[in-house]
């Protein structure tokens, strides 16, 4: 989790997450989420831990779910 995203390894980090399991199903969905997000948007997530991405991803479903 405290890799640094890069879209050049993206694929390879996150199968590394996933075999160490530091995220649950939830989270894993969420951050998931999050990234195809944050290309859609194209949100700066370069050079951010996986970590500080998860806790974007937090923030950004609060801020959701405050507005509905």
């Amino acid at each position: 989790m405290d890799r640094k995203y890069s879209d050049a390894t993206m694929e390879q980090d996150l199968k590394a997450i996933g075999k160490e399991q530091k995220l649950n199903d939830d989270e894993a969905k969420l951050m998931a989420a999050y990234l195809i997000l944050g290309k859609i948007q194209h949100k700066p997530l370069e050079g951010k831990t996986y970590t500080q991405i998860l806790e974007d991803a937090k923030k950004y479903r609060e801020d959701q779910i405050d507005r509905n």
